[in-house]
Order: structure tokens, then sequence, then C-alpha cells
């Protein structure tokens, strides 16, 4: 899906609002959302990037937990990721990832970029694969970028976002969610295709050009 941003708000448009104040992001978090049932989900990478440099990297090799902090947002009902290769994979390194590990529980990382993101020179990528192993009844997987003032140790659906990026399964209803900050107000993509939900590996990508335009990936495809 591809389209400009300048729609979300029309007098002056989104897009012109990051190209005038910048994104302000120093940390990035991954959260997954309870379900009813048992969410089996194995992220493998995570990656942002612009045409000048990585930003962010990680693939979830030995030692992944040094580099991320656990939050203890819901507190007993908060939930591990553990180190996995997944059920189906070809070379073992390079199915390195981690998967949560019990049902009915909430899980959320998050870790410190190297630099602040810029966006407004060059376009923004941000791009994640992620698989759902078993078929759900309702549960996400999100992306967030979150400005340098949040407390990881509470960082969950309440902390305020600069960006949430990714899929959210719930029934019929499933979709990929974008929303961005804009005046401590999140605006939520109103097009919303949709997110599959079929125990496959799906690469997911949003691309923020510094045109005021934006674009919506699955597995490359528009």
């Amino acid at each position: 899906a591809e389209d400009g941003i300048r729609d979300v708000e029309r007098s002056r448009g989104l897009g012109d609002v990051y190209k005038r104040q910048g994104i302000n992001a120093e940390y990035m978090g991954f959260q997954v959302m309870k379900s009813p049932h048992f969410i089996l989900l194995v992220l493998f990478c995570i990656l942002f990037w612009s045409y000048e440099k990585i930003y962010f990297q990680e693939q979830f090799s030995k030692g992944w937990e040094s580099r991320w902090l656990k939050s203890n947002w819901k507190k007993e009902q908060q939930g591990d990721f553990l180190s996995t290769i997944g059920k189906y994979h070809g070379d073992d390194e390079m199915a390195e990832s981690i998967q949560t590990s019990e049902n009915m529980k909430f899980y959320e990382l998050s870790s410190k970029l190297e630099t602040p993101i810029k966006v407004g020179i060059s376009p923004f990528v941000i791009q994640y694969t992620v698989k759902f192993e078993q078929v759900i009844d309702c549960g996400g997987g999100y992306i967030k970028l979150v400005s340098p003032n949040y407390d990881p140790k509470s960082f969950g659906s309440d902390t305020p976002i600069v960006i949430l990026f990714g899929p959210d399964i719930c029934g019929k209803e499933n979709k990929i969610m974008f929303i961005l900050d804009y005046k401590g107000k999140g605006i939520i993509w109103n097009k919303a295709p949709s997110a599959l939900n079929d125990e496959q590996t799906h690469i997911y990508t949003a691309v923020l050009y510094p045109n005021n335009t934006y674009a919506v990936y699955m597995d490359m495809n528009i």
C-alpha cells in the first residue's frame, strides 16, 4: 500500500510535520500482545536503515539478551522470550531467533539505538521478519520506536510512541498496523491491509520518504 502522508491532516500534512520537526527516536521495542490462546511467535531479524546508514540491526545471535531490556509492565503476567531456530528452517545459524514461551502472557523488550534516528534527508526503512507458528485467535507483534524519555521497565501499551508498525491479528480483523505520532497523538493508518495468519514467515517493511509519502509492504509486495 503506497500513498502520501498528507491525507492525515490536509492543512499541514503529517509528512510536513516530520520534515520540520524530525523524528526524535532513540529507543526501539518489540511487543507481543496477550492472546486467549497460545501465541508461539518467532522473531528472526529487525533492521532500521536509511539510504545513508544502518541505525539498528538484530539477528538474535548468541548474546542477544545483553542487548535488550525486559519490561515489567504486567508484572506476574509478563512472559519470557527464548532462543530458538523454529519448527522449520534450513541453516541453523541463519535461523537463530527468539520466541514466546508461555500462553496468556505479555511480552515486551526494548533496546537503545546507538544514534538517534533522523528522518527527512533520505528514505527511512523499518523492516523485520516474524512468524506465528500456529494459527492464533487474537494477538499482535509490533515494532515500536519511542522517545528518549521512556522507562524500559514499564515499556508497554501505555508507552508513548513515535512509530508503531506490525501485524495485528484478531478474528476476522487481521490487519497491518501503522501508527505515527502527531503532537502527542497516534495517527492510525486507515487503510490497514490484511496480515496473514498462516504459520509462515513474513517480512514487514515500512518506508518513510523525504517527499512526505510512505510505503508499506508485506513480503515486499505493496
